[in-house]
């Protein structure tokens, strides 16, 4: 008796129907057009996080709406003692290694720089640009 040809035809089907499945799914993170920045943490508006190693933040550039509030979540992932200061806008204490805080200000127009007291403007900064 020869082999039927129908069991390659539905593996091929159901192999097809997985492949347009999971290509349905792709890129549905997030919808066409919208201007929610990349830097956002969790969805909200104006909440961005921050690594402070050793001698950098990473991200060193990240953007925010112009006038909002914005809320810098700053976690120091060296093992020095760092600061995330932007003059006359936002200053965290210091921040111990394996810590975090928070620095919150109203975003302006320009771009910002942030930067650690400790280290330096030149030594360890970046910047917010306004979106």
């Amino acid at each position: 008796m020869p082999p039927s040809r129908s069991i390659p035809l539905r593996i091929l089907a159901v192999l097809l129907g997985v492949f347009l499945l999971l290509a349905a799914c792709a890129g549905e993170d997030e919808p066409a057009g919208s201007d929610t920045p990349a830097d956002t943490e969790g969805g909200e508006p104006g909440a961005l996080s921050v690594s402070a190693v050793d001698n950098s933040f990473e991200p060193a550039s990240l953007s925010a709406p112009s006038g909002s509030e914005v809320t810098v979540e700053v976690t120091n992932d060296g093992s020095n003692p760092h600061t995330f200061t932007i003059d006359d806008l936002a200053d965290t204490s210091t921040i111990a290694a394996g810590e975090t805080a928070s620095a919150s200000f109203t975003m302006p127009d320009e771009s910002v720089t942030f930067y650690c007291t400790i280290h330096g403007e030149d030594a360890m900064s970046g910047t917010i640009e306004p979106s």
